[in-house]
């Protein structure tokens, strides 16, 4: 049946009147910021989480968070926090199950310097707000996702561009430079016997490519002219860090190729194009390729050491543990991996699997012609130092492998 309507203006009108409406609360809402933040830059966004409840978050140059907070302190149907920590002065609202946050950051960390402006900014709020989440027994801060941390990301980096009259590009190459550079000196303050801060991201993965690195020295032995493969490089920070000490003759190995992948290989080659660009080009030349985890290239097996950190955990339990034995049965001699030790899945971090010691060595024992030798290694490399060993497994083969790869 043909449906005619008889009163098209109708419909027409009521168009118009939702658009204006529209635009009316959009005004209103600009209005109300305008109220809260003033003109100071700010960055913001707003979504459906994967957690379920609608959230939006706002970081303003300079924020007071008690006056929105005693604002709304009374209304029976807010809940509302005051988060005030290393990085965060911010106030966190929840209403109906959906939340909001209007954070500033510290004004000791809004600069651009080497200690401050580097990858371990991009993952000190999201634990701040999740700490503060288990702390006050939060539902929504203590389960934050994926999404959350990105548009914290986004919002915290969108601010500094507003702050500083950078664009992405020229944001983004800084923050390269200056983690590029601290790997690198925590690397030689490690050789030195001095400490690093650990508890930072690029402080704690200093320690482990360190670690790794001293671990390789021993494992190969007297092996020369060795190949070293970086899987699931992301970011590249560990050859780099491997080609830069080549380059200066404190690789205690001797490397004739230093290779990484990556499922999207564009990133370590523009970044290394980018600092290359900015701190001159490095003696040994990093080669880069796509990886497919289930089903690895065979140049892969020219690798005389492949090394795996924290890639395993992203991936459900099924399909982790496929890619660890593909990853072995690529293995030409030695593999290393590392992954975080965690009770529950870190899900704001895109984890999936939680993993034990004891899970990583039930699984080495499961490979075919393999030798685990993490206690060895953990008995004499850095015996005495107290960082945490946790999460290595070093596996060498017994003989040359026949490949199977499971899918």
């Amino acid at each position: 049946m043909l449906f005619v309507d008889s009163h098209p203006e109708k419909h027409h009108l009521t168009g118009n009147l939702m658009d204006t409406e529209l635009d009316i609360a959009a005004q209103h809402l600009e209005l109300l910021k305008r109220m809260l933040f003033g003109n100071h830059p700010r960055a913001e966004r707003s979504f459906r989480s994967q957690a379920g409840p609608m959230v939006y978050i706002c970081a303003v140059q300079k924020l007071d968070p008690w006056a929105i907070y005693n604002t709304i302190a009374d209304s029976s149907h807010i809940e509302s926090h005051i988060i005030n920590s290393q990085y965060l002065r911010a106030l966190y609202v929840e209403f109906y199950g959906n939340w909001m946050l209007f954070y500033s950051p510290a004004a000791s960390q809004i600069n651009l310097g080497i200690d401050t402006f580097n990858q371990s900014l991009d993952s000190a709020a999201i634990q701040e707000l999740t700490s503060f989440g288990k702390k006050n027994n939060i539902k929504n801060l203590k389960e934050l996702h994926f999404d959350v941390f990105i548009a914290m990301y986004e919002t915290y980096y969108g601010l500094l561009k507003h702050i500083f009259l950078l664009d992405d590009r020229q944001l983004n190459r800084i923050k390269l430079i200056n983690t590029y550079k601290k790997f690198y000196s925590n690397y030689l303050e490690l050789q030195a016997g001095e400490r690093i801060d650990t508890s930072t991201h690029v402080g704690f993965f200093s320690w482990i490519y360190y670690f790794e690195v001293q671990a390789v020295r021993f494992l190969i032995q007297e092996s020369k002219d060795i190949e070293i493969h970086d899987v699931a490089t992301n970011t590249g920070n560990l050859p780099l860090l491997l080609s830069q000490l080549a380059s200066n003759s404190l690789l205690p190995f001797e490397a004739k190729a230093i290779c990484c992948s990556d499922y999207n290989e564009i990133v370590p080659l523009e970044i290394f194009s980018s600092l290359q660009e900015a701190l001159g080009r490095f003696h040994y030349q990093i080669n880069v390729e796509k990886i497919d985890l289930w089903a690895p290239k065979s140049t892969l097996m020219n690798a005389d050491v492949i090394i795996a950190n924290d890639v395993l955990e992203h991936f459900t339990e099924p399909d982790s543990e496929t890619i660890f034995y593909n990853l072995w049965m690529n293995t030409k001699n030695i593999l290393i991996i590392h992954v975080p030790i965690e009770e529950i899945p870190n899900r704001f971090y895109g984890h999936f699997t939680s993993f034990t010691n004891e899970r990583l060595f039930s699984w080495a024992e499961k490979l075919p012609d393999c030798e685990n030798f993490t206690p060895q290694v953990m008995h004499h490399i850095c015996p005495d130092v107290d960082y945490d060993k946790s999460g290595f497994l070093f596996l060498k083969r017994k003989s040359r492998p026949n490949i199977s790869i499971r899918t």
